[in-house]
This record gives C-alpha cells, structure tokens and sequence, in this order.
C-alpha cells in the first residue's frame, strides 16, 4: 500500500528522514514514484555528504558530483567552456533529473574548491585528441592524486596565517616536485578569465536561474579574491532565487558594501545572519560595510539568530539596530573577537527580552561601561550562557547571571589561564550556586583553594546531565595537598544521578584505583566518560573497569590505537 501513496504524503514523509541518508537511498529502489520523491532530498545539501569521506574517496567524489552538474549546463554554455579551452566531453548523456534545481545550501567556496579538482581531473584524466585523431592519455590517476595532493597542500599554506616552517619548507619541497605553478595561482586568485573560475561562474549562474528555493548561502573565501568573485547575488535569477534565503553567511578580505546591498533587496526573511568583519586601511570602506549591514538587518522581518566576528569600533551601532528592529524575534546571539571597548553593551543587550543563548568567544573589554547595579534589565528567557576561549571578569559574569533568573540551563565559564583568578572564580561559583538551579550542562574549570566551592555548587545541579571540568593547572599543586585522583574520588560524591556525560580535562591521567573507586561511588550510568592524555595502555586498562561492572555498552579495544595517533581524550560509552 505504501507503494501508492500520494506525492504530496511522500514528500511529507521524505522531509521527515532528510538527514537520514542511509533510509533515503533505500527507498529510491521501491520505485519510480519513490525515486521521484527522494532524489530532490537527497541533492539539497550535497556538498555536506562529502564531508565524511575519507581522503581518496574524498578526491574522487568532488569531481563526480561537479562533473553531474556541468552535464546540467546548456549546450551553449558547454560549447562557451570548451572554446575557452576548458576540456569538456562533447558526448555528454542527458541527465535523468535536473539536480541544479534540487540545491537548497550553497557555499561558494566549497563549490570553488570542489571545481578546482574536477578541473584538475579533466586535465590529468580526460583522454584529449592527438593528431591522428587517437586518444592520447596525458596522466593516469596516479598523476591526479599526485596533484590533489599537492593542491591540498597549498590550500593549508594559504589560509594559515603564519605556518610552521616544517610546514613550509614540506610544501615548497612539494611544489618544486610537480609543476603546477600556473594552477596554484588560479586556486589562490582566479583571475576573471581563469578556467577555474570560468566553471565556477558558469555553476553559479545556473543555479541563480534554476534554483528556486536556495535556503542556505555563504559566500565567504580563506583567500584574497577579486571583488566580482563574490558578486554570486548580482547574477540574472538571484533575486528571485534568494527570495527564500533564511541563512547568509559573508565574510572575506573584499568590498562586501555591494553583496550585502544586493543581499538586502532580495532578502526579507532571513532566520540566521554571520557576519565577518576584517580590520581595513581605509575607514570609509568599513563604515560603508557596516551601514549595508544595518540596512540589511533593518529589512528582515524576524532574525533569530546574529553571529558577528571581529566587531570592532561600529560594533555598538549594530546592537543598536539589532535593538531596535529585531529585539523580539532575535533567539541567539554569538560574538567571536570582537571588542566591547566603546559603548554600554550590556545595557543595550537587555532589550532582547526572548534571547534564548548568549556566547562569548575571545572578546575584550567586557569589563568597561558597565551598567550599575542598581539596574533592572534582565534576560529571563536565558537558556544558554557560554565564554569559549577568553576570560570574562567576575563583574561580568555575576552580572549575566543575576539578571538570567532561573532559567540557564547550559553554562560555559570557559577555561582558567591564571590561578591569581581563582577569587573571581570563587565569586562566579557562588553566584552560580545562588541563581542557578536548573542546570543541564556546565562546562569550567577549577584550582586547588577552589574545588570545594565548585562541588557545592555542583551539589546543587540535580538536573545535571553533562559535566566538563579542566584541571590543566592541578599537576602545580599537587604536593599541596589536591591530586587528579582526589579529585575523581569527591567529585563521586557530589555528582546526581543524572549525569550520563563527564569529560575530564586534566595532564596527568588518574590511577586505575581512583578509577574503579570513582565508578563504583557514582550512582548513576555514565553514557560518557573522557579523559585527556590516556595512551593506548591506559584505554585497554580503563575499559576492562567498566567491563568488569557490566557497564560497557561498545568494547573500545578498536579506539585504542587511534588515541595516540589524532590526540583526542580517551572516550569511554557506557549505558
């Protein structure tokens, strides 16, 4: 029965199990109904499939989805390619659908890189024709993994600012291996007539004319490019095309007055905004980004979501606006880098009155212009407090949380750099402790003459579920009284039952003893356990104590090998 059910029940239920793959690529065999269906789910995001393969599937895989969608180009644009000395199959089959239409998520630079490969496999593997009309192979496959090899390489060298010099001398040694300078050059600075470029272009303008929905742009790039590399929002069809967009992402050293112009009169609906701003000489180019910004962010009709990096001295005309055109509807707002040096920030931030996450990563100044205590503002939808990679004073932070209420439930204080910290520290745990008693997730981190405060306010999660702590700084103190495995052994006592994920971040791994005496004081059932710096040894060791407590959920004998090898914690599941 289910063979004959409507399209309209179809899609409904394909829109259910869109990002189950697995379940989707089985029911395009049922039948052609089904196919029908499927195939437009499955070819909305299909640069993110790629990102789970391995490196030589991964090389092989951006070539065939960009060789599909050159084989959706027009006749005329094909034979527009060719003459610009682009070797492209003349024999193209017909395709069986018209996947462009099907793109839903579109980042450019993604679709750069995976162009530049499919070039460099028409060259290395695509037989040409020799002047006796027979077909002349000029590389084999191994000469292309050789190339993408050699690509990838050059691709690290230039979006890293300042690379190790073993690093540089090996992409050098590289690049003096294969003669591919010319290349190299394209994938760092298309010029207008590159044939990268030429491909790209052509890929981007038909999806401006036959993608209808596009819901996801990022127009972004690690390297410098022309200004007109990024002008994909300018193409014939984009207005119409980007009528839906509901995520822009745009960031990138170039003039991003004109994108973010065009962006503004095309979009209304926008969901999410991310933004990247780049210190410039010139001061008129940035004011002139910043006002496109706000114009862009006037004209939305409900923005959940505003991410900004690098918000310098205009930062506080952006909240300003944020305030005045989107403080009901705005749910998340994230700072990365950026400086709060020049305006009250804190009081303007209080006029979200449904912000739902706050987070802060590696911001200054939050401590300046702060308002009296004697205010009222509040966030009382609060659910998500986060500082990621920086340090947010006591004043800060107490203010944050008072004016939360009871409503956080996931809190990141972030990691300590100094132990003459450790009073605010002291100070922040106790106001946690105060306002705080919905607690889901907690993230910090603690120093010797702390650790008692951090379980008593532990103590007081009896919703906790996930718990991070980083004792970094603990192998200092530890002929003072306070070791890892002491701290394993009270931190048992303290935890609820509830807690099913406990991550460890310490540089000395715990003896088994404290181990097994920690595991058998808890009272609830881990589902994840992880310590930092546990080699292969210690994982077989580990695992064996949770076997013997009939607590293993998945023998990880199989993960032993790999902890030394990609330096992640020591993972442990258990039920």
């Amino acid at each position: 029965m289910a063979s004959f059910l409507p399209n309209d029940c179809l899609t409904d239920i394909f829109e259910i199990l869109s990002e189950d793959k697995i379940t989707l690529y089985s029911c395009l065999l049922v039948n052609r109904q089904w196919c029908n269906s499927v195939v437009p789910f499955l070819w909305r995001k299909p640069f993110d499939l790629l990102k789970y393969l391995t490196y030589n599937k991964l090389s092989t895989r951006h070539p065939k989805l960009i060789h599909s969608y050159v084989a959706c180009l027009s006749e005329e644009e094909r034979e527009m390619l060719i003459r610009s000395g682009i070797k492209i199959p003349t024999d193209f089959p017909p395709t069986a659908f018209n996947y462009s239409a099907f793109l839903r998520h579109l980042d450019i630079s993604e679709l750069y890189h995976a162009t530049s490969l499919w070039c460099m496999y028409i060259d290395c593997i695509y037989p040409v024709t020799g002047d006796n009309d027979e077909k002349v192979y000029n590389n084999s496959s191994t000469r292309y993994s050789e190339c993408v090899g050699c690509y990838t390489a050059m691709r690290i060298k230039l979006a890293r600012r300042g690379p190790e010099k073993r690093r540089q001398r090996q992409v050098e040694q590289e690049e003096r291996n294969f003669d591919l300078t010319e290349l190299m050059l394209n994938q760092a600075q298309p010029p207008p007539t590159g044939k990268v470029y030429l491909v790209w272009q052509s890929l981007c303008k038909m999806f401006m004319r036959r993608c209808l929905i596009l819901k996801y742009l990022c127009i972004t790039s690690p390297y410098r490019q022309p200004d007109d590399y990024y002008m994909v929002s300018a193409y014939p069809g984009a207005v119409k095309c980007l009528s839906h967009l509901q995520y822009f992402e745009c960031g990138g050293r170039f003039s991003k007055s004109q994108v973010l112009e065009t962006i503004s009169k095309a979009c209304r609906n926008l969901q999410t905004i991310k933004y990247y701003m780049y210190p410039k000489e010139n001061n008129q180019m940035t004011m002139n980004e910043v006002n496109s910004l706000i114009e862009l962010i006037q004209v939305q009709s409900s923005l959940t979501e505003f991410i900004i990096i690098r918000g310098g001295t205009r930062l506080g005309n952006i909240i300003m606006t944020l305030g005045s055109s989107q403080a009901t509807s705005l749910k998340r707002l994230e700072f990365v880098r950026c400086d709060f040096e020049h305006f009250n920030w804190l009081k303007e931030l209080s006029g979200f009155i449904n912000l739902k996450e706050l987070v802060f990563d590696g911001c200054r100044n939050l401590s300046n212009n702060l308002i009296s205590t004697s205010d009222t503002s509040s966030f009382p939808q609060l659910t998500l407090l986060s500082s990621l990679n920086g340090i947010l004073s006591a004043d800060v932070w107490n203010a944050l949380i008072g004016r939360s209420g009871s409503s956080l439930q996931i809190l990141d204080t972030g990691r300590g750099m100094s132990s003459g910290l450790w009073q605010d520290h002291m100070s922040v745990l106790e106001t946690i402790g105060m306002h705080c008693p919905n607690i889901t997730h907690f993230t910090s981190y603690t120093f010797v003459g702390v650790t008692p405060k951090l379980f008593e306010t532990i103590s007081g999660f009896h919703q906790l579920e996930e718990l991070t702590i980083a004792l970094d700084r603990f192998s200092e103190y530890e002929g003072r009284g306070l070791c890892v495995n002491k701290f394993l052994t009270l931190l048992a006592v303290h935890l609820a039952p509830t807690v099913r994920f406990l991550h460890v971040v310490t540089k000395k791994p715990c003896n088994v003893d404290s181990l097994r005496a920690f595991v058998r004081q808890f009272r609830g059932n881990f589902k994840f356990f992880g310590m930092k710096e546990l080699w292969d040894v210690d994982v077989g060791t580990y695992a064996g104590i949770f076997r013997e407590l009939n607590s293993v959920l998945l023998p990880l004998d199989m993960y032993s090998s790999r902890i030394r090898e990609i330096k992640t914690p020591g993972i442990f599941l258990c039920r």
